[in-house]
């Protein structure tokens, strides 16, 4: 339909008069949508009635000139005949009365929502007329007129259609994007649908299910719907108003597959004409689809492809995760995996080239820390069986979904059998060779640092110079860091080793799937288990001592002044120091350099001893962890009796798989006490820095990343006011703790450009279905049935009394190590087969299971629930109020 006029007042019928909104709607219909009746008062129209105002001044004084038109006689009867005369074009019901700037919808900016629209108007020529009037004022509103600026359009000769449409009362509405805004994906179309009126979803006032959809086929990938409370619908007279949603509607599925796949592929159509993604408008009413609005995107989509993953790094790094602790990490994952290439005998011109893949292993979103995913496939790629070790990888990593990546091809079979056959050769050997020699590889890794860090371990550097400090942190990433074959060796080894493991279990003895985890059940020896053994036996000596049996019952601080000053708890005090100097490091989040060591806040400590002395059978062996491995050993006799070939190599790749398992946890502990020294060596350039008025507060230097510190002792720096850097930091991070990001997601182009990342959430495990209301699954790692009542602990801050009850928590890290005695079973939100958490409940034979999606938001309140730790299923049993 054209524009409406008269000629007094349109002198042309050309498109874009119509403005953005009008022009745009004029496509479609072109195109054979579905578009409810409009006409349009022209931008003409506008011109032509404004013609003699001054509209070039402040946005307020061109308000009131607009809206002196209203009292204009002549203007006035000209526009209600323009109105009149598009009304009986329309069916005699309420309308939508939209601006449509000529500027507005464009490529580059659509001034959504800078203008004025309303709803539900009578359809009479003189309550139209006001809403034109005011659909013009809006024209130069203060939001207007700052979006314009700040967007860098002008000002100037601005001129406004107003589109007149007639109103579909929505039992539904919905906002389509043909690509997805909120990760960039130009493979997703992305879709926010609700109850009533769009007018919800477009303002944001009422919560609207959310749809990811495939961008090829117009399949649902993703639905996040938590309930619609509000919507908005037409009210009488005219307007509109915000009502309740009707209960049974609450939590129903505002779009069935099938209306979401035509939404889909209405976008997709859209779209092509477009020749650019869009932004469409519309809404379901008797059963039709209508478009009632369609504009480009203007926010980016597409660019880079980055994959992030925290499924496993979440161990180590949880929350919200300091600059200083982010940059050392980075730095160390950078040497190591180097030193990796350089093991595998990668030539040095690929390592040249992948110079800058090696800096990005990890990434820093909102604060938290991610694996970049497709840093580690391209890594992997140069391996040679890269289909095999990719799946192992990913189970290491607790991956929760493969991802199809794709090797480089190779330019031609000559190059394959000339350059590629020859180099993949040469790594196999290489491989094969560390594997062979890597107990001699362990054993000269532990002597070297038992040598280093033993140096270090009651070491104080309260006093000295940066400078000496810096080139002492330089001095331990050179001479350990750079040594680190061992742990790549063994990490390597237990990938490899436990997918193949779980592979012949699967094809030789039971598709059950915790059979490799309970062959790998009370291995012994475990470096891990260590600190929690030592202090249950100063438990022990606590419990023979009624004094100190009674002391420990009461505050920390109270403790440790009972320590001090009773002669004859001399032997525990003594004991317990040599035990913080040896195991201090060991701590919650002991890899973030931000949180104290067990050396600075000893209050853990006491809590874990009290929880220990309460113990009735202190000390004595768990037969679980015994019974468990010989169940599943007599599982393989039976499986393999009369298979002696198979028996050879099931116990070959047995015994690997344990030997390095075993070395990883145990090597593990290296890495801790490396962060253990440079958390020391960082707080005391803080505190030197705080002498020099560099710093107001020692702890600032967590929030500068280490590059900086080391170019500010260097004179390097490129800036001077390091306390104001870092206080926009610690705002920032600060920040960060208000919002979460998902555990996986993909994002295109610049990810720090990103408000929101959102991912597909992952399932349970394959055997776990059909799960009712207050049951949840997870991956199985030990099993063992339990009920009892919950215990939710978050952080280390939180109460840490326990006493048999089932640990909730929604990650571990070594740390965790000492809780595990005081409580019947662990349960926990994120985490991996091959978690640090997975491998000691193993060892102690504690029932658990990782990996429970949901578990912290809905297991928070101390239920009472039914863990089953052989096939991963929590059945809320009761409430605890």
């Amino acid at each position: 339909m054209t524009a409406i006029g008269t000629p007094a007042f349109l002198a042309t019928t050309d498109v874009r008069a119509a403005g953005g909104k009008g022009a745009a709607l004029h496509q479609l219909v072109g195109w054979g949508f579905d578009v409810p009746p409009f006409f349009v008062v022209s931008c003409d129209v506008f011109g032509a009635c404004t013609a003699d105002l001054a509209l070039q001044g402040e946005p307020g004084a061109c308000r009131d000139a607009i809206a002196s038109l209203a009292h204009d006689a002549g203007v006035k009867q000209r526009l209600l005949a323009i109105i009149q005369q598009g009304l009986a074009t329309l069916p005699k019901q309420p309308v939508a009365v939209r601006s449509s700037a000529r500027d507005e919808d464009g490529v580059n900016a659509s001034l959504a929502g800078q203008h004025d629209t309303f709803l539900h108007v009578l359809p009479e020529p003189e309550a139209v007329f006001e809403a034109v009037i005011k659909a013009w004022q809006s024209l130069y509103s203060e939001r207007s007129h700052s979006y314009r600026r700040q967007k860098g359009l002008s000002n100037q000769g601005l001129a406004m259609a107003v589109v007149v449409q007639t109103l579909i009362p929505s039992e539904r509405s919905w906002v389509g994007f043909s690509a997805n805004v909120l990760n960039r994906n130009p493979h997703e179309m992305l879709i926010s649908a609700a109850w009533g009126l769009g007018e919800g979803i477009v303002s944001g006032a009422v919560d609207a299910a959310e749809f990811v959809l495939d961008g090829a086929n117009g399949t649902i990938k993703t639905v996040q719907h938590d309930g619609q409370d509000t919507m908005v619908v037409p009210a009488a007279p005219s307007g509109v108003a915000t009502v309740p949603v009707p209960a049974e509607q609450h939590r129903a599925a505002v779009l069935s597959a099938e209306e979401a796949s035509a939404i889909g592929a209405l976008l997709r159509q859209a779209a092509k004409q477009m020749g650019v993604p869009v932004d469409v408008e519309g809404a379901l009413y008797d059963n039709r689809l209508y478009v009632l609005q369609v504009r480009p995107i203007t926010s980016p989509v597409s660019g880079r492809q980055l994959l992030w993953d925290n499924s496993n790094i979440v161990e180590s790094y949880a929350g919200v995760t300091t600059p200083l602790t982010f940059s050392f990490a980075m730095r160390s994952y950078q040497i190591v995996y180097t030193l990796f290439g350089r093991m595998l005998g990668i030539p040095h011109h690929v390592g040249e080239e992948r110079e800058r893949t090696a800096q990005s292993y990890l990434g820093l979103i909102q604060g938290r820390v991610y694996y970049n995913l497709l840093t580690w496939y391209e890594s992997l790629s140069l391996m040679p069986g890269f289909s095999f070790s990719r799946g192992a990888m990913e189970g290491m990593m607790g991956v929760q979904e493969s991802f199809e990546y794709k090797r480089k091809p190779v330019a031609s079979q000559w190059e394959r059998w000339t350059k590629e056959f020859p180099h993949v050769v040469g790594m196999v050997v290489r491989i094969l060779w560390y594997f062979a020699t890597v107990d001699r590889l362990v054993a000269r890794f532990d002597a070297h640092i038992a040598r280093n860090l033993s140096e270090r371990a009651t070491e104080d550097y309260r006093g000295w110079e940066s400078a000496r400090l810096v080139d002492l942190l330089e001095h331990q990433i050179n001479d350990v860091t750079r040594r680190w074959q061992a742990p790549i060796m063994t990490d390597t080894g237990a990938m490899i080793c436990y997918a193949v493991l779980a592979k012949l279990c699967k094809r030789w003895i039971s598709t059950d799937q915790s059979l490799q985890n309970d062959l790998l059940s009370g291995e012994g020896g475990i470096e891990s288990t260590e600190p929690t053994r030592h202090l249950m036996q100063l438990a022990a000596q606590l419990q023979a001592h009624e004094g100190a049996r009674e002391a420990v019952q009461h505050s920390p601080a109270a403790f440790f002044e009972r320590l001090e000053s009773d002669p004859t708890l001399v032997g525990v005090r003594e004991t317990l120091n040599d035990w913080l100097i040896r195991y201090g490091d060991r701590c919650m989040n002991e890899l973030k350099l931000e949180e104290p060591s067990l050396r600075e806040n000893p209050g853990f400590v006491a809590v874990m001893l009290r929880n220990y002395v309460q113990m009735p059978e202190l000390g004595k062996p768990n037969p679980i962890e015994a019974s468990i491995r010989q169940s599943a050993q007599g599982r393989v006799d039976e499986a393999l009796k009369g298979h002696p070939l198979r028996r050879w190599v099931f116990d070959k790749v047995l015994g690997w798989t344990r030997k390095h398992v075993r070395n990883r946890e145990n090597l593990r502990f290296a890495r801790t006490r490396m962060f253990g020294v440079a958390r020391r060596i960082f707080l005391a350039i803080g505190e030197d820095w705080v002498r020099q008025g560099v710093l107001r507060d020692r702890q600032d230097i967590f929030y500068l990343t280490m590059d900086e510190i080391i170019a500010f002792v260097d004179g390097r720096s490129v800036t001077r006011n390091l306390q104001a850097l870092s206080d926009l930091r610690r705002a920032e991070f600060e920040a960060f703790r208000a919002s979460e990001p998902d555990e996986r997601f993909v994002t295109f182009g610049l990810p720090h450009t990103l408000t929101r990342y959102v991912g597909k959430p992952a399932g349970g495990p394959a055997n776990v279905a059909d799960l009712g209301p207050d049951e949840l699954a997870g991956t199985p790692c030990c099993p063992g049935t339990v009920v009892n009542v919950t215990r939710l602990i978050r952080e280390p801050g939180d109460d840490l009394r326990l006493d048999g009850e089932i640990l909730v928590t929604p990650r571990t890290d070594p740390g965790w190590v000492t809780l595990f005695p005081a409580v019947s079973g662990l349960l926990v939100e994120k985490g991996s087969i091959l978690s640090h958490s997975a491998i000691v409940a193993r060892e102690l034979g504690l029932p658990t299971i990782v990996g429970v999606k949901g578990l912290c938001a809905k297991v928070n309140k101390g239920q009472r629930v039914k863990m089953d730790g052989a096939t991963g299923r929590v059945i809320i049993l009761e409430e605890t109020t």
